[in-house]
């Protein structure tokens, strides 16, 4: 064999290389970006949940407003519930069940919970909405890219209905 052709198969050698991790690292790349999106319309969602509340808690108290949620369909749950007064019955994943449960009895007062699944699983993870008051605990475990809330003014908090 002659010398060129010998740094010819390296040279291949290390062109299929640079190929091989340019492809693994591009599609690590396209699956972190699909999980960022999802973030991304799950914080909006949250940030106009928020903002219904503030609107039915500055109308009239007995007044109902109804919105329309973008969420991402990467949802595996999410769960509106009393801590004070939880009804766990309504949670049908029973580890799911267990998190909150734990949480709840640790002194934890969120009144909302979630959990990414798909590309992006972590665990579930919680914040609190300061003005509302959950009558009925909500869980939900969305088929669809939206979902329909109802809250109402109850005078000195709000309520979520779906």
């Amino acid at each position: 064999m002659k010398k060129a052709q010998t740094e010819q198969i390296f040279v291949f050698i290390f062109a299929m290389v640079v190929i091989a991790a340019l492809i693994f690292l591009g599609l690590k790349l396209i699956k972190s970006t699909t999980c960022t999106a999802d973030r991304v319309e799950l914080a909006n969602a949250m940030t106009n949940i928020n903002k219904y509340i503030n609107i039915a808690y500055n109308m009239a108290p007995g007044s109902v407003i109804q919105r329309q949620l973008a969420i991402p369909k990467s949802l595996k749950f999410f769960c509106f519930i009393d801590p004070e007064n939880p009804d766990y019955e309504k949670i049908k994943d029973t580890t799911v069940k267990n998190i909150i449960q734990s949480r709840i009895e640790a002194g934890d007062k969120s009144n909302f919970y979630w959990q990414m699944g798909g590309k992006c699983p972590a665990q579930p993870l919680q914040k609190t909405y300061d003005k509302l008051k959950i009558s009925k605990t909500l869980y939900l475990t969305p088929d669809s890219g939206t979902i329909t809330i109802k809250l109402e003014n109850k005078g000195d908090n709000v309520d979520i209905y779906l």
